[in-house]
This record gives structure tokens, sequence and C-alpha cells, in this order.
């Protein structure tokens, strides 16, 4: 009996074991088909929202593959994001590269002497545009433009005006109604400045353009007015000046407040730089030229007074433009390397006499 019951025991067992294992097996074949019924439901549902859209993923893809060419195409054409320098006092433009934005415009001269026999001297603009890359360690290439009135312009023509050492003239540009534009003889390839191709094919962009004469830039502008010297100039809004002991500095509204120019003021002719004796003024210039400390005097002459312009010698260059009125003198001075330059032409501009 003892037998028969274990017997019994271990088909029971034997049963259950069996039962448990097929309904494992059901489940899993359930979840399976649960599972791909599922993902298809899923797909369906994309395709079918998608359709009901109005969105075709084909004509999506050849949509992408056209913005990426447009881009492509924008790299090739830079033109397109070229900037332009207007210069409207003498009336011409240069297209320049994005990779110039914060470039630098310099006003200098150039010299030049005549060859007819009377070795006259000459002396004009030449506008240099300067890549923001620029340094003292690494200079960049400059791109110097220079400017003629039409009369120089012949006598440059009819090689009575030379402008370099060697017999070379300058490379002519274009013209407007009152200037021509030319590059200087051997401006480029002659030194190891960085950017020269660069800085060659902006040089082809430069154009003439009509010179603005009826805009009075200067007109909403502020005044400073010396009553004891005699005289006043126009000034623009960030633009302040500061009174000195000595003079007046104008400085540039800036954190920097970088120096524009000075005007110094002298009282007599003895406060005059080396001119402890009483020179008259016409002596003390002479004497200066002769000692080497100024240079390239000239008359500066507009319709209320007339001065005399030189070139201050030292360290540094400056610009030096001296009035006398009666026993008083005052003297306008900037920096020959200023970033300046331009609006100080046009402060000048507007220097007149006053009782």
């Amino acid at each position: 009996m003892e037998i028969e019951k274990s017997t019994t025991d271990k088909s029971k067992l034997i049963l259950v074991i069996a039962v448990i294992i097929l309904v494992g097996a059901l489940f899993g074949v359930m979840g399976y088909l649960l599972g791909n019924k599922n993902n298809n439901t899923v797909i369906k549902s994309e395709d079918q929202m998608a359709k009901d859209q109005g969105i075709d993923n084909n004509k999506e893809t050849e949509k992408d593959e056209n913005i990426e060419e447009d881009v492509r195409t924008d790299v090739k054409d830079e033109k397109e994001n070229w900037k332009i320098y207007e210069n409207d006092k003498y009336g011409f433009e240069v297209t320049l590269l994005d990779s110039w934005k914060g470039y630098e415009v310099l006003t200098e001269s150039w010299k030049g002497i005549s060859l007819d026999g009377d070795s006259k001297q000459y002396q004009g603009p030449q506008i240099i545009i300067r890549n923001p890359k620029w340094s003292i360690s690494k200079p960049w290439q400059d791109i110097p433009i220079m400017v003629f009135t039409k009369d120089e312009w012949e006598l440059i023509e009819a090689k009575n005006l030379s402008v370099n050492a060697a017999p070379i003239g300058p490379n002519k540009l274009d013209e407007n109604q009152q200037y021509v534009f030319a590059l200087p003889p051997r401006w480029i390839g002659f030194t190891d400045n960085l950017g020269q191709d660069e800085a060659q094919e902006i040089s082809k962009t430069i154009k003439a353009i009509s010179v603005t004469t009826n805009k009075d830039e200067t007109a909403d502008w502020q005044v400073y007015e010396n009553k004891e010297f005699g005289f006043e100039i126009k000034y623009p809004e960030n633009i302040e000046y500061y009174p000195k002991t000595w003079g007046v500095d104008f400085m540039e509204k800036s954190e920097a407040q970088d120096k524009l120019f000075t005007i110094y003021l002298y009282n007599e002719l003895k406060q005059l730089p080396n001119n402890e004796t009483g020179l008259s003024f016409e002596d003390w210039i002479n004497k200066q030229i002769e000692n080497k400390i100024f240079e390239d005097g000239r008359i500066f002459k507009n319709d209320t007074l007339t001065g005399i312009k030189v070139r201050d010698q030292g360290v540094v260059p400056f610009k030096n433009i001296l009035v006398k009125k009666d026993n008083k003198t005052y003297s306008f001075v900037i920096r020959e390397d200023s970033r300046f330059m331009d609006v100080f032409d046009q402060i000048l501009s507007t220097l007149k006499s006053v009782n």
C-alpha cells in the first residue's frame, strides 16, 4: 500500500510541473504576438500621421539636400558678405572682406617733387586702409590710396611730377569730377607683410563715386568758442573737451577717452617753445625749420584767417597748425598716425575767426 501511494504522489507532482511549463510557454507566445501587434500599430500610426498631414518623407529629404547646396553656394560667393567703405570727402569706395571688420582708416600724405627744373615740392592726401589684424610685431599689408587733383595728375602723366625715387609713376585706379585715385609705385611685394594677396584683391575693387558737395555734416555739431584768442571750431557729439592751464584737450567719449588733438594757447610770443628771446612769429617759424624741429612749412588759409601748417618732428611726428592773432598764438596739434585724422580735418574746416 505504501508503494502504491508513493507512485501516485509522484504522478501528481509530474502533472503539476507539466501544467506550469505549459502555462509559461503559453504566456510567452501571447506576449510575443502582442508585442508584434503593437509595433505594427505604431509604424502604421506614424505613416498614417505623415499621410494625414500631407508630408512626403521622400520630398522632405530632397529639400534638406537643397538647403545644404544653398549653404555651399553662399560660401563660394564671398562678395555677398563684403562691406563697402565709402569716402565721401574725396569720392571713392572700396569693397572689403568681412574678415576686415574693425579695419582702420588713416590719413597720411604723399610727397612729390617737380621735375621741370624748379624742384617745387608737392603734397597730397593718402588714405590708408589697414587690416584689423595689423600690429607692430606682425604688420599686415596696408592698402594706400593716393589722391591727386586733376592738375597734379596732368603733371604725373607728363612726367613732370615724381612721387617716388624710382622712375615709376603711380598706378591709376579711377577718377571722378575732382580727383584721381592711384596706388603708389611698388606698394606691394617688396616687404614681408602678411595678407598681400588679400590686399591686392581688395585694391581691384576701388572705384570713384560722386563727391557730395551739398551736404554739411558739421551743421549740427557743437561749438567751442575762445573769445580771448578770437576763434571758434565745431566738433561732433561723440567728442568732449577739457580745458587745461596751457590749452584744451579734445577727447573721444569712451571708456578709453582717446585723445583726438590738443589746442595750445600762447598769450605772448615768448611762451612759444624755444623762443625765450622773443623772436617774431615768422622768425620763430623759420628758426624751428632751420633747427629741423619743423618741416614742410606751408600756408594754411580759409575764409577768415591765415596760419602756418608744419610737420612737428619728434619720436612721433605731429601735424601742427599755428595761427597768430595780435600777440597771441594758438596751435592745433595731432599725431600723424592718429586714427582721428579724418575727423580732425573736418573740425579744422570749421575753424573761423571771431571778434
